[in-house]
């Protein structure tokens, strides 16, 4: 049976790999659409389509298509590592500084409770993005990730700050990036 295996998976190969040789020398691909269906059918000849099928065909190399605009530029990216105190007031965990342009914005710190009843912990984007969690107490599951997203346009150059609050705790491993990009789609809110 193994020795079966073998020599059907050996002939396959050998099939396929004749085929696609075939195509690429010719470096054309003949193929029969199904009128019926929408079912293509790769051939290797062009008569070899019925007559409920179309012929199509196809290069494996096409001519080089017109370069196409870029969406997006320049990328902007801050790591903080140290534990920013929170206190009962908001305290900026990190700052990036950006030139005028059109940014799409990502931020997250992890935020942690120091005290044993849970708390509340909010972390915001100065462009406006805030987002929240609940912090367990005591010693297990009292720490989170505080995870932001937002765009905004500036005329000159900017700092995008992350701040957090919360009232006995610490916020760590920051991350802030800012790409640029080339224009924000218009969106409408549905209500």
């Amino acid at each position: 049976m193994k020795k079966l295996l073998t020599i059907f998976l050996t002939i396959f190969i050998a099939i396929v790999f004749t085929r696609f040789t075939c195509y690429g020398a010719e470096e054309v691909i003949y193929e029969c659409y199904k009128k019926v269906n929408g079912q293509l059918i790769v051939v290797e000849d062009a008569g070899q389509c019925r007559p409920s099928e179309v012929l199509t065909s196809w290069n494996q190399i096409g001519p080089p298509g017109t370069p196409g605009t870029a969406g997006a530029g320049n990328m902007w990216i801050r790591h903080q590592g140290n534990a920013v105190p929170l206190t009962d007031r908001v305290a900026q965990v990190m700052s990036l500084i950006v030139p005028a342009g059109t940014y799409a914005i990502s931020a997250k710190a992890s935020v942690a409770n120091f005290d044993s009843a849970v708390q509340s912990a909010y972390c915001a984007l100065s462009t406006g993005d805030i987002s929240g969690v609940e912090l367990a107490g005591g010693a297990e599951d009292n720490e989170q990730v505080i995870s932001l997203r937002d765009a905004a346009t500036f005329t000159s150059d900017t700092a995008i700050t992350l701040s957090c609050l919360t009232l006995n705790g610490s916020a760590t491993d920051g991350v802030l990036t800012a790409v640029e990009v080339e224009n924000l789609p218009q969106q409408s809110s549905l209500r």
